[in-house]
């Protein structure tokens, strides 16, 4: 859920390899921002088949994580 992945953000800021894959509508943009806002050090992020992170959240992260590296995403919405 959105909780989970916020509270991974606030207490893992050096996170720098992150797999989101096949939890679907259980994440939404508000978690990605999150991991956006507090895991600036992220290089590798692979999301897949979550139909509720869009745009904005996309956005977030190539704004703030300029370590990003490599971002795969797969039925998004």
């Amino acid at each position: 859920t959105d909780a989970v992945f916020e509270e991974i953000s606030a207490h893992c800021p050096r996170l720098r390899t992150l797999k989101l894959r096949g939890i679907y509508s259980q994440i939404t943009d508000k978690a990605v921002m999150a991991l956006a806002d507090r895991c600036r050090a992220l290089e590798h992020l692979f999301i897949g088949q979550c139909d509720n992170i869009g745009v904005a959240a996309l956005t977030a992260l190539l704004t703030k994580c300029s370590a990003l590296s490599t971002l795969h995403w797969e039925k998004l919405r």
